[in-house]
């Protein structure tokens, strides 16, 4: 009877022991599956950091980016594909609103300069590709009536909430600088060819042109606002009279594309979300205008 006993007992020990092997198995089996997973997960992500990491090194090897693509990037694609509120920002901190005088900082990093993409240049940077896309972006009043959409603005007018940027780094004189200046050539188009002509003349030396304008307009307003004292509250890296050139160079350029009607509306809506004015030359009651003296 004892040994019955022994027996069934040691067959019941080694059944359990059994059991509880294959569902340790089936555990180590499911983990290993999982492990497996997690494996191939791991691989394909290396496998993409490998292709991005020869991509990179492809193009700093090459030291340009291809210029078949980009045309096409630019010229089919770029008004719906752009993350423009990556571009705004990529602008908004490259010309430093927060700590530069806006004119001054556009010459320094030359953003907006074509010179080197009409000479053929590489294009190595973010910046590089920022001024061939402007170089090469539509300058139709319908593009750029439609390029912005709400939301876009929105979130350009959210940059100069709870701040003074837009007063200190001088975008404020200038933007009202421009909106002064338009009301006086908007109907004048043989002066604004003729500051076309001038401007194309000129190398470094405004002050030519700067010049002519005077003698053909009475710029007095303009000329106080971009004034010094009330231009930029950072230390000012252009001067008055590039100021008052730029201004009108202005606007004799987007005669010249046939679009500053449609340009004139976008920087209007800017101001008027920004500082709550509405800016004509002949209002009396513009906060930057000192009075005339005599």
């Amino acid at each position: 009877m004892n040994k019955k006993i022994i027996i069934i007992n040691a067959l019941a020990m080694f059944f359990c022991s059994c059991n509880l092997d294959q569902e340790k198995n089936e555990k180590l089996e499911k983990e290993l599956i999982s492990y497996k997973k997690q494996y191939a997960l791991l691989k394909d992500q290396y496998k993409n950091i490998v292709k991005q990491n020869d991509s990179i090194n492809n193009i700093v090897t090459q030291k340009f980016i291809d210029r078949e693509y980009l045309d096409f990037f630019v010229n089919n694609t770029y008004k719906y594909s752009l993350n423009k509120r990556n571009l705004v920002t990529f602008v908004f901190n490259k010309i430093g609103l927060n700590k530069n005088d806006v004119l001054g900082e556009l010459w320094n990093n030359g953003l907006f300069s074509f010179y080197n993409f009409e000479n053929n240049a590489e294009i190595t940077s973010k910046s590089d590709f920022f001024t061939y896309l402007w170089f090469k972006i539509d300058r139709s009043p319908e593009f750029i009536t439609s390029f912005l959409s709400n939301e876009d603005k929105k979130y350009i007018y959210t940059l100069f909430e709870n701040n003074s940027f837009y007063k200190d780094s001088g975008l404020e004189a200038m933007v009202k600088g421009l909106l002064i200046s338009y009301e006086q050539v908007e109907n004048n188009p043989e002066l604004l060819q003729k500051i076309y002509k001038l401007a194309k003349d000129e190398k470094e030396y405004v002050g030519d042109t700067v010049d002519f304008i005077e003698g053909e307009l009475d710029i007095f307003d303009v000329s106080s606002v971009l004034d010094d004292i009330n231009y930029s509250t950072y230390p000012n890296e252009s001067k008055r009279i590039n100021r008052i050139g730029y201004v009108y160079k202005f606007w004799a350029r987007r005669y010249e594309e046939d679009n500053k009607e449609a340009v004139y509306n976008l920087l209007k809506e800017l101001h008027s979300n920004l500082s709550k004015e509405n800016i004509k030359a002949e209002d009396s009651d513009i906060s930057l205008l000192p009075e005339r003296n005599g």
